[in-house]
């Protein structure tokens, strides 16, 4: 089932229980997580939800942060009567249950991160050196396009440094780069609901060491690394091991936070 009415667009699978919310990343629209939604389907209800400018979710008029997007998912649980419930996010999508967790703690029961974003990335020297000639040589080229009434930022600089996501998805860059200059760790370390974290061993864009730190930084949570998956872990062959982490922990009820 469908529904438009509400600012975000989303799904309802499945009946029964608590509802687990599943949150796309940064990119993605609610169906790249259909696959193992339908399979957890089979024994609870599952919402899957566009993020404001991905799938059929409207844009927000200015940049937002995870926070804010945490806020408009308790905005959309109240219109919908949704008391509590569970959450699973993939990458951005996990850093916002972060954020619902750390805020709304009385809102949800489990978390489940798969590949999440939100923590710095560790850099060599050498990764730090051209991390920060680049950032430097971006503000360079924005000063002389303002001085100049050029555009080299846009038609030069953007192409040439800029991310993948930062190039592909142009309506959304504020967020973006708000997302990527956005610290958390406070929040993070705020979290007390049991949180199963996911990562692929072979992630190049949220490395596994980024879910030892997350494991090591919320109280009740529990680490499994998939050796031979990548930032996605959730497709194909992937998504039928995820299902049974999955399932086992949100039906493990001893692990229910206190």
């Amino acid at each position: 089932m469908k529904k438009e009415g509400s600012a975000l667009h989303f799904v309802r699978l499945g009946k029964g229980g608590i509802p687990l919310v599943m949150i796309h990343g940064f990119g993605n629209t609610l169906e790249n997580l259909r696959p193992l939604a339908e399979l957890l389907s089979d024994t609870r209800e599952v919402i899957l939800i566009d993020l404001p400018g991905f799938g059929n979710s409207p844009p927000l008029d200015s940049a937002v942060s995870a926070e804010d997007f945490a806020a408009l998912l308790k905005d959309f649980l109240d219109k919908e009567a949704i008391a509590k419930i569970d959450i699973a996010g993939h990458s951005f999508g996990g850093k916002v249950g972060m954020m619902f967790s750390s805020l709304y703690p009385d809102r949800i029961r489990k978390l489940v991160l798969i590949a999440t974003s939100g923590l710095r990335r560790k850099r060599t020297l050498t990764q730090s050196l051209r991390f920060h000639s680049v950032k430097t040589l971006g503000k360079a080229v924005k000063l002389f396009d303002k001085l100049s009434g050029k555009h080299l930022f846009k038609s030069w600089f953007a192409p040439q440094f800029g991310s993948s996501d930062y190039n592909l998805f142009p309506h959304v860059r504020n967020i973006l780069v708000r997302s990527v200059n956005e610290n958390v760790d406070d929040k993070i370390f705020k979290i007390k609901t049991p949180t199963l974290i996911l990562f692929g061993g072979r992630d190049q864009e949220t490395p596994p060491e980024m879910g030892h730190r997350l494991n090591r930084m919320i109280r009740q949570s529990q680490l499994v690394i998939y050796p031979t998956l990548d930032h996605r872990p959730f497709e194909d062959v992937g998504r039928h091991l995820m299902q049974k982490h999955i399932h086992q922990f949100l039906e493990d009820f001893s692990l229910v936070r206190k």
